[in-house]
């Protein structure tokens, strides 16, 4: 059905993402956001001052707008591929505060002035968008958008997951603090610093106990490295990526529980 939607409507609407938009669509969007502000806006006015005047004949002789709803919201839902056109809104944050700044709040119901100055923008921007490029496709949604980069991202990390020869939690240690027992369960050889990890459990194959980082770590370093880090490893027990646990809450989820760990004692335990 389509209605007018009111200024409180549309700026109450979803929030819509316009990245991915060539300049050019970008300007389709804008002006089509100052058309529906505009025309809001319009209706507003007029509407209240009929109603706290419902004898003025100044508001009565107030220039109709001459496009009907009918046709504004018809020329928006083919330029912007959009059903919904109260999702229209907050196609984009900085955009619309942009344009929201550049249309007068009518106040004064015996102004016909300030009415008529509004209408030919509006009017402007109507003819504009007729003219305009359309989308190839309708603004998404922020929460659409959302959902769509975290399936993206559930899908990054479950290919990481799955072409993993070995994955594992990690703490920093000292490792001239290792017995020589440790040292023996020690990988990575050539791995010269002083600070390496210290494998706490892991899925898939069992690494050693204790491995080079990724990334050098000294006396001047150590305190603003991460302490803990999920660690992804193939086949040959090359690094192919390291996250802190801070960021790898959706990593572990998807990993579920561990499948193996070590004791204090530095024994491996598996777990299922």
């Amino acid at each position: 059905m389509l209605t007018i939607i009111s200024l409180a409507g549309l700026l109450a609407s979803p929030l819509y993402s316009a990245n991915g938009y060539s300049p050019s669509e970008r300007r389709t969007l804008q002006t089509a956001l100052e058309m529906s502000l505009q025309y809001a806006e319009l209706n507003r006015f007029q509407q209240s001052c009929l109603e706290q005047q419902p004898g003025s004949e100044v508001a009565k002789t107030y220039p109709v707008i001459p496009v009907d709803i009918q046709q504004h919201n018809l020329l928006l839902q083919q330029k912007l591929k959009m059903s919904e056109l109260s999702s229209i809104a907050l196609i984009d944050g900085k955009m619309t505060r942009f344009v929201q700044r550049n249309i007068p709040k009518l106040t004064d119901c015996e102004n016909s002035q300030s009415y008529q100055s509004l209408l030919d923008n509006y009017e402007l921007s109507h003819f504009s968008l007729e003219i305009a490029t359309e989308l190839k496709q309708a603004p998404q949604s922020a929460d659409a958008n959302n959902q769509r980069l975290a399936a993206a991202k559930v899908t990054e990390i479950q290919q990481l997951i799955d072409r993993s020869h070995s994955i594992a939690l990690v703490t920093v240690s000292d490792r001239e603090l290792l017995t020589v027992i440790e040292q023996a369960n020690y990988l990575h050889l050539n791995y010269n610093n002083r600070y390496i990890f210290k494998v706490e459990q892991g899925w898939k194959h069992i690494t050693a106990t204790y491995m080079g980082m990724h990334i050098a770590v000294d006396d001047d370093t150590v305190a603003s490295t991460a302490a803990e880090w999920l660690i992804f490893l193939d086949q040959n027990k090359h690094f192919i990526q390291a996250v802190n646990k801070n960021d790898a809450a959706l990593h572990l989820r998807l990993l579920a529980k561990p499948e193996w760990k070590f004791d204090n004692k530095g024994n491996l335990v598996r777990l299922n």
